[in-house]
Order: C-alpha cells, then structure tokens, then sequence
C-alpha cells in the first residue's frame, strides 16, 4: 500500500512499473495504491522497503506499507478476476441476443 502525494500520482504508476515490471495495480482510491509484486520474481521484502524509502521524497511517497499476500488475499484476487471473465462473457451473449433480434 502507498500513500502519495496527489501531484505525484501518475508519474509514481509510472515510476513503480519501471520498479517493478510486473507491478500489478490492484486497488486506486485517489493517492492511495495497492500494488501486488508477482511472487515468481522472488523479491524479497527488503529491497522492496529500500527501494521506497529511497525514493520516498523523489515520487512524493507520503505513507507506505509492505506485506506478503495471504491465501486470503490470493484467493479474492482469483474469485474477483473470475467474475470480471463471466460479466464479460455475459455481455458478449446479451450482445449477441440483442443483434440477433434485429436481424429478424
């Protein structure tokens, strides 16, 4: 979680991808961020709490946390991406009922 300075919200998105590359943006509200770092890069806490504090005047970091995902977490994460899938396949369908109709 980060917290930044409003005037350095986008560049900090910018900034946290170049950081990370698979940096994943998984909640905004406004200057407050949550990023979720792919386990496979094998990144450690440490440099991920230096790499922040380093930079922390630099992006306008005001406020951050750093923690490894839960299974809970984890588990959220995958339920939400599934009904992000099935909203979309449901669309497509209403999409296609909506044409079919006015075709006949």
């Amino acid at each position: 979680n980060v917290k930044v300075k409003q005037r350095n919200m986008h560049s900090f998105k910018k900034w946290i991808k170049k950081q990370f590359s698979d940096a994943k943006l998984v909640e905004d509200q406004f200057t407050n961020m949550t990023f979720q770092v792919c386990h496979e890069q094998k990144t450690a806490l440490g440099p991920v709490f230096r790499t922040l504090e380093e930079n922390r005047d630099a992006e306008g970091i005001e406020e951050y946390s750093v923690s490894e995902v839960s299974l809970e977490q984890i588990f959220i994460s995958f339920a939400r991406e599934q009904e992000e899938e099935k909203g979309i396949v449901d669309a497509f369908r209403v999409e296609e009922q909506v044409e079919e109709k006015h075709e006949e």
